[in-house]
């Protein structure tokens, strides 16, 4: 993790524009932040939307063991800068940096396949009660060596998204958790995103509803984009009566909150606009712009 000096920088005015100050991040992503962007962040949107129970279906890790890559063997690799440490790293289990190298720190992940796509989970800071938890979302390939990142649909197969649960502070020793693993049938994963803000939360007004970590998007193997509505890890451990904060959960998704395709087009990439629209790029150069607020307000 880079460490910034506590600086000020200056952007000159310009036509009787007045200078607007902005302090740099003083150490670290959670330090101290480089804009305010609160005003934004807790923005609330897609109250009405829930994650239904029904839309899942719990697993135990014996019916979670095909979705998952882990049956791959170990990977060897080398840390350090002077003092070199060889590690054998195995699918689902991380390596502390700061174990090899004391001023480094960081994480490296094994998480069993060839990664496509990467994306922090947005929160509201205010009503985020452990700001130093971060949650990832990783989508990738059922493995690293036997696919080829060709851009054309493939068969559909069992995978995983797994949601890794961080606990990144510059104060205290880094934790990881593979907090939930969500399974489905679409084949590899090429990437994933989160509506970029306003959809987190921590409690519900309604016991029936559990509180949702967010919208997540993603693109599958078959040709479809799918936005699902998923609950907050906490919220399921408290509803499931799991004691142990370091068990995984599985859920397998049944139905999806949107659906995109398949159809004769193959998603390459896609981003969200806002909270209310999702673009999506497709193999023959075209792109579409769908208005997901109006679509979920529908349902």
């Amino acid at each position: 993790m880079r460490r910034w000096a506590p600086r000020t920088t200056l952007c000159q005015a310009a036509d009787n524009l007045p200078v607007i100050e902005a302090s740099l991040d003083e150490r670290g992503p959670l330090k101290k932040r480089q804009f305010d962007t609160s005003q934004l962040m807790d923005r609330q949107t897609y109250t009405h939307v829930h994650p239904p129970l029904s839309d899942w279906h719990f697993c135990n890790a014996t019916e979670a063991q095909p979705y998952l890559p882990f049956d791959k063997p170990a990977r060897q690799t080398v840390l350090g800068i002077q003092d070199k440490k060889h590690i054998s790293l195995l699918p689902g289990t991380s390596a502390h940096l700061v174990d090899v190298m004391p001023k480094k720190r960081g994480l490296l992940i094994n998480v069993g396949g060839a990664v496509n796509g990467l994306a922090f989970a947005p929160k509201r800071p205010s009503a985020d009660t452990e700001p130093h938890t971060e949650y990832l979302a990783v989508g990738c390939y059922h493995g690293a060596e036997d696919e080829t990142r060709e851009i054309a649909v493939t068969a559909t197969y069992k995978n995983c998204i797994q949601l890794w649960r961080l606990r990144l502070s510059s104060e205290e020793p880094l934790e990881n958790t593979l907090d939930v693993c969500i399974l489905h049938e679409y084949g590899p994963v090429l990437g994933v995103d989160w509506c970029p803000y306003g959809a987190y939360e921590e409690t519900s007004d309604d016991e029936k509803h559990l509180p949702k970590l967010g919208l997540l998007s993603a693109i599958f193997g078959d040709g479809s984009v799918r936005i699902m509505t998923i609950p907050h890890p906490k919220a399921l451990r408290r509803r499931m009566e799991i004691q142990d904060p370091n068990e995984t959960i599985y859920m397998r998704l049944d139905k999806a909150q949107l659906v995109i395709g398949p159809g004769a087009l193959f998603p390459t990439t896609h981003a969200w606009g806002g909270a209310q629209r999702l673009a999506i790029g497709y193999d023959n150069g075209r792109h579409h712009t769908a208005r997901i607020k109006k679509e979920m307000h529908t349902q």
